[in-house]
């Protein structure tokens, strides 16, 4: 039987910068249950692995359909580059979310773009190098 080697923490790296961008109507728990997973994660490592960031439209107050509001870290023009992963929340019907201006921003933005299952379909299909990657 071979002996388990312990698991030690590896050197640190340059932590991976992960954005949620959050619109107006936005489901609350879309975008707190995958920043709790990024935050978990930094704790069981003791140390920050993940560098998470939330983007607006603008800087301002962002309402979602519960009516409690997000303070994004930054508008979406402001968002420090690179980004390693770019996330969507879901909430309400995409079409109504999803502006020209924002499908502009993300098609250059991230390495991966990564969407709810409520928002993917409609936000794939409107950034093109990503609509080969919706599954029926």
């Amino acid at each position: 039987m071979t002996k388990a080697t312990p698991y030690t923490t590896p050197a640190a790296s340059k932590p991976r910068r992960v954005a949620m961008l959050i619109y107006p109507g936005v489901t609350p728990l879309d975008v707190a249950g995958p920043l709790e997973v990024f935050s978990f994660a930094n704790i069981l490592r003791k140390q920050e692995i993940y560098d998470v960031v939330t983007v607006g439209p603008t800087a301002g107050p962002v309402t979602t359909k519960a009516g409690i509001a997000f303070l994004p870290s930054c508008a979406m023009t402001e968002l420090a580059l690179p980004v390693d992963t770019l996330m969507v929340a879901g909430g309400g019907k995409p079409r109504t979310w999803i502006t020209q201006e924002m499908i502009d921003w993300l098609e250059p933005r991230q390495r991966r773009l990564v969407a709810s299952a409520r928002s993917a379909p409609a936000l794939f299909c409107s950034v093109p190098q990503a609509c080969s990657m919706v599954v029926g």
